[in-house]
C-alpha cells in the first residue's frame, strides 16, 4: 500500500510541475496578447489554462494555435525556446510579420490575415511548413536559414521577383 501512495505522489508532482509556464515564456504571451487589439488571454488565470497554448513537460509554450479566434492587432516578435508551431492563421491581424527567435519552430502558419511589410530574414533551422499566403506582403522572397523548409506558401500577396532556391 504504502508503494502506491509513494507512485501517487510521485505522479501528482510530475503533473502539478509540468502545468506551471515558465517565467520567460509567460512574458512572451503577455506582450503576444497586448498586441492584440481585444486581449485574448484572462492574464490572471493560469497560461496552462489559456486557449490555445500547449506547454511542453517542461513547462514551456511548445504549440500556440490562435487560429480562427477572430484576433486582431499586430504579433509581438516571440522569444520561445521550445516553440514549434504557431497558428495564428485566418484572423484579422496587421503590421508586418517580426522576427521570431523560435529554433525549434516547424511550422508558421499566418495565412487569411492583413499582414504587411515585407517578409523578414528568418533564421528557423527547424522550420520545415510555413504559409504566409493572403496577405498584403510585398518585397522579395529572402534567402533566410530554413534548410529543413519544404512547404512554401506565399500565394495572394505583393510579392515580386524569383523563388530563392533553397537546401
Amino acid at each position: 500500500m504504502n508503494w502506491v501512495i509513494t507512485l501517487f505522489m510521485a505522479l501528482s508532482h510530475v503533473s502539478i510541475s509540468a502545468q506551471i509556464c515558465s517565467p520567460n515564456d509567460s512574458l512572451q504571451l503577455v506582450a503576444l496578447n497586448r498586441g492584440f487589439s481585444n486581449p485574448f488571454w484572462t492574464l490572471t488565470n493560469p497560461v496552462k489554462t489559456w486557449r490555445g497554448i500547449t506547454l511542453n513537460a517542461n513547462g514551456f509554450v511548445q504549440q500556440i494555435n490562435l487560429s480562427n479566434a477572430r484576433l486582431s492587432g499586430t504579433i509581438a516578435a516571440l522569444q520561445l525556446p521550445e516553440l514549434e508551431y504557431l497558428y495564428l492563421h485566418n484572423n484579422s491581424l496587421t503590421g508586418s510579420i517580426p522576427f521570431f527567435n523560435c529554433p525549434k519552430l516547424k511550422k508558421l502558419f499566418l495565412y487569411l490575415n492583413q499582414l504587411t511589410g515585407t517578409i523578414p530574414n528568418f533564421n528557423l533551422p527547424n522550420l520545415n511548413h510555413l504559409d504566409i499566403g493572403r496577405n498584403f506582403i510585398g518585397g522579395t522572397i529572402p534567402q533566410w536559414n530554413c534548410p529543413q523548409l519544404n512547404w512554401l506558401d506565399v500565394e495572394g500577396n505583393r510579392l515580386q521577383g524569383p523563388i530563392p532556391r533553397f537546401p
